[in-house]
């Protein structure tokens, strides 16, 4: 019997035995059975409860274990939020975030907010990150904007960030411009320095025979005049001017190499910047190796003529350094130009020492050099592909050690110019006499133009720029020609003078130079419409300067 059941029936009974009645003992036995069966459901539901409370325990181990985890999630993404802030403050670039919607996003609000919005204006940064979203691709860029430290040059690279904008970083690389700069001019230097024994040598050789013709014509003729003597002189000074010629070409050369101006793109002839580069190094070819030139015809390229002919300096300074020098028959230099397809072609191939084939591939790297002990900062290869890249070229090295290299420069025929039409002849007739002042620092070449012009004109030297203007205040002059360099007061200053003082003399002022060695000089000139006269130049050089000059103002005289 349950015994729960017997209690019951000891407590209804007084602990008597109950009836023993067939239905009161069937009676019992159903309860006991209601028992048995509540007993068991009780069971069943005691398992289902532990089942259960095991669970909920278990559930909340983890969700525990997962609120630590969060938590140390959450104090992870705030420490890589506090190291980008800090790094963002840290690095030197603006950074923005710009949504596909070009709404910009400052990552930094503590930088000045005029500053970021003249940089995102300046920048065209909206238009930019557009178009790296489109080309899908990371896009780089440059612009100016002015400061109170002068005009600044930066930086843009805009990364796309999936579908959800770009990433916008800009620098400031003004500085690092200047140092490039800097670094380029020390490479040019260095090859400069290279070439200054080989620039004396072609220099005094005419200057030797020029210096001798002219005092053997001056003895002669202050001696006899006899026909015999002075045929002999004219000779002398025929080849004396021949000497000074060679003088007056190299002097070009050099200035064509020296040309302190920058992205001047002009028309340029690729011969002949080959050929200026071959007399530039001259000195240093023809004790090493002979030098072979083959050439054809070629269209001029819209090019930066002084850098090109940088390009070629370095890369035969190059081909002669890699040869010993004293055994120049048994070695040799090509220089080859031609039109190959869409390109320029211009070969330089040497019998010299060669390149190990591990060095070939960083022979265009920064301050890589194969040269021991010898000059320069290892940068003149790298100048050189940086300069043909800026001209939309490229240039191709091949070497096998101890038998040569050749470096081969491409020049994309997209920059060739059409040829101009030649010029009409000018109408022959008289030139009407003219009143030239002539203003020079140098006296001697005042009285030599003045010699070559005192048929044809009324010609009045000044020495000075002051003196100059003081006889403008004077008198009126047809033309002025005036030295653009000169001590106390430069051909600038007094052209400022002029338009200040003397306004209608303004268009009537012309200039000669032998050489702008500033930028400011050199921007001056290109400025000028009238154009300018290159000293040196000889007597019918500078009468037909004059000529063009008085021609351009209709010779109108100034004051009857």
């Amino acid at each position: 019997m349950h015994p729960l059941l017997r209690r019951q029936l000891q407590r209804a009974y007084d602990g008597q035995e109950p009836p023993d009645d067939p239905a009161f003992r069937k009676l019992l036995d159903l309860i006991e059975a209601a028992y048995a069966q509540a007993d068991s459901e009780h069971e069943l539901v005691g398992r289902s409860l532990r089942q259960v409370s095991d669970e909920l325990l278990e559930r909340n181990r983890q969700l525990t274990e997962e609120l630590a985890n969060l938590t140390e999630y959450e104090q992870a993404l705030a420490n890589s939020r506090t190291e980008l802030q800090e790094v963002l403050t840290a690095i030197p670039d603006h950074v923005w975030l710009v949504g596909d919607n070009g709404e910009v996003l400052n990552p930094r609000p503590q930088l000045p907010s005029a500053l970021s919005d003249a940089l995102i204006e300046a920048g065209g940064v909206q238009a930019q990150a557009k178009k790296a979203r489109i080309e899908g691709r990371i896009r780089l860029w440059e612009f100016e904007l002015p400061s109170a430290d002068g005009i600044k040059l930066y930086e843009g690279r805009c990364v796309p960030h999936g579908t959800r904008g770009c990433v916008v970083l800009v620098r400031d690389i003004t500085e690092l411009r200047d140092i490039q700069q800097q670094l380029n001019l020390s490479e040019r230097m260095a090859s400069v320095g290279v070439m200054a024994a080989g620039v004396a040598h072609e220099v005094n050789n005419p200057l030797t025979f020029v210096i001798a013709n002219l005092d053997h014509a001056v003895q002669s003729l202050s001696k006899n005049t006899s026909p015999q003597i002075l045929e002999e002189a004219l000779e002398a000074l025929r080849e004396a001017k021949l000497g000074a010629q060679r003088v007056s070409d190299i002097v070009r050369d050099l200035r064509t190499l020296a040309n302190p101006k920058t992205d001047a793109r002009e028309s340029c002839d690729i011969n002949r910047a080959v050929d200026t580069a071959l007399t530039m190094t001259a000195n240093e070819t023809r004790h090493r190796a002979e030098v072979v030139r083959r050439r054809e015809d070629l269209p001029n390229l819209r090019a930066e003529c002084s850098r090109i002919v940088q390009v070629f300096v370095n890369l035969l300074l190059n081909a002669a350094q890699a040869i010993e020098p004293g055994n120049a028959k048994d070695n040799r230099i090509e220089i080859a130009t031609r039109q190959s397809g869409n390109w320029i072609e211009i070969e330089i191939c040497d019998t010299g020492a060669g390149i190990e084939s591990k060095d070939v591939k960083r022979l265009f790297d920064p301050f890589f050099s194969t040269k021991q002990g010898v000059g320069g900062l290892g940068l003149g290869l790298s100048i050189c592909r940086k300069i043909i890249d800026e001209h939309g070229g490229q240039i191709r090295v091949t070497s096998v050690e101890g038998a040569g290299t050749c470096i081969i420069v491409q020049l994309p025929l997209s920059l060739a110019q059409p040829e101009p039409e030649a010029p009409a002849a000018p109408a022959a007739h008289a030139v009407e006499r003219a009143r030239v002042l002539i203003i020079d620092d140098e006296p001697d070449v005042g009285r030599a133009m003045r010699r070559g012009l005192s048929q044809l004109h009324d010609v009045t030297l000044a020495q000075t720029g002051a003196q100059g203007l003081r006889l403008l205040a004077e008198h009126a002059f047809d033309l002025v020609l005036c030295d653009l360099m000169m001590p106390e007061m430069s051909g600038m200053e007094v052209m400022r003078r002029i338009r200040a003082d003397f306004p209608d003399h303004a268009d009537r002022v012309v200039f000669m130079t032998g050489g702008a060695f500033s930028e400011a000089g050199s921007k001056f000139l290109a400025e000028l419409e009238a154009g300018h006269l290159d000293k040196p130049f000889d007597q019918r050089e500078l009468r037909e300067f004059i000529a063009q000059q008085l021609a351009r103002l209709g010779h109108r005289r100034i004051g009857g």
